[in-house]
């Protein structure tokens, strides 16, 4: 498989000038806000047949934006006594939080472990200064406020429809051809809102990022292009020769390490 992208020499140096909306942290006011308007506590169910022995399952569900609900699974190494470190992990484009025996790393690590549906109010067992949020994908790009973003979409949106061959990007690209010139300006427009670009720069918390340079989903450009306007202390991982699936088990192995390193460790 060749090279999707820039080669990593010019990646390392790759700082587009984005176009931030000027009203973008008022919209993001204004959505918060009105999801919070439908907020409610979440309902916490231990799901008895998971037939998992090493875990114990909860089936959590709340209101998210508009009041729709949202689901996820909380896994509890079974017997563990909190509070623990919890990993928040998004799943990736068109995916769901699918079963609990499916989510068994983090969980196995000794940390609690919540798997959202893609859309936290606190739960019991949780310690709240120890939250870390993760993806892969599409789960990257939502993750991008935390800490662990592995191969994220949502990414400086022109030059990923431009680029990527393959994947969700294609389908904005698709669109675009059948429509002039003044409706393209206008989805790339609306589009800034929720680019993770844009978004880089108000984030604090610690963040390890990875990107594969033969990914043709979601070109590494526009990884870096967000990694370096990225607000808080940020390191990467590149996996010169993988695909959409980044660095597979050998990127868990550097997310757990780099936890640990944060004082984010299930032992800590």
């Amino acid at each position: 498989m060749p090279l999707t992208d820039l080669p990593y020499e010019d990646l390392l140096r790759y700082r587009p000038e984005p176009a931030v909306p000027a009203d973008l942290d008022a919209f993001w006011d204004d959505t918060l806000a009105e999801a919070r308007a439908h907020g409610g506590p979440a309902s916490v169910t231990p799901v008895g047949d998971s037939l998992l022995r090493g875990a114990e399952v909860h089936d959590v569900r709340f209101p998210g934006h508009g009041g729709e609900p949202v689901a996820g699974w909380l896994l509890l190494p079974r017997g563990a006594r909190g509070p623990l470190p919890v990993v928040v992990e998004y799943p990736g484009y068109s995916q769901g939080r699918g079963l609990p025996l499916e989510r068994l790393l983090y969980v196995s690590a000794g940390y609690a472990h919540l798997v959202m549906d893609t859309r936290g109010q606190g739960l019991p067992r949780i310690d709240p200064e120890r939250v870390v949020v993760g993806g892969a994908s599409q789960g990257g790009g939502l993750a991008l406020a935390a800490a662990l973003v592995d191969v994220p979409f949502l990414q400086h949106f022109p030059r990923a429809v431009e680029t990527a061959s393959a994947g969700p990007y294609p389908e904005i690209a698709g669109y675009l051809g059948l429509h002039r010139r003044d409706a393209v300006e206008q989805v790339f427009a609306t589009l800034a809102y929720v680019d993770g670009l844009h978004l880089a720069p108000r984030a604090t918390a610690p963040a390890l990022f990875s990107a594969a340079l033969m990914d043709p989903v979601c070109p590494p450009s526009t990884v870096f292009a967000t990694y370096h306007r990225y607000g808080g202390p940020a390191a990467i991982e590149v996996w010169r020769f993988g695909d959409h699936a980044g660095g597979r088990a050998s990127q868990q192995r550097c997310q757990l390490e780099w936890l640990c390193e944060q004082g984010l460790g299930a032992a800590n």
